[in-house]
């Protein structure tokens, strides 16, 4: 992967976001646990968007 992004950057909801700094693939368990952390951070003062999707599905992890 490379480049710049020019879709998808911007923040539609709510006043903060994250962003990454370089490009990778994430998978499903990099952002469930992204998204755990954040609401136990976030209590119930808040509500959380997320917008992305993994790239690659794993259904078997090799031996």
């Amino acid at each position: 992967m490379k480049g710049i992004s020019y879709r998808g950057n911007t923040i539609c909801f709510g006043k903060y976001a994250l962003q990454a700094l370089e490009p990778a693939w994430i998978t499903s368990r990099q952002i469930e646990a992204g998204r755990r952390a954040m609401t136990r951070n976030a209590h119930r003062d808040g509500k959380i968007w997320v917008r992305i999707f993994p790239d690659k599905p794993v259904t078997v992890r090799p031996a």
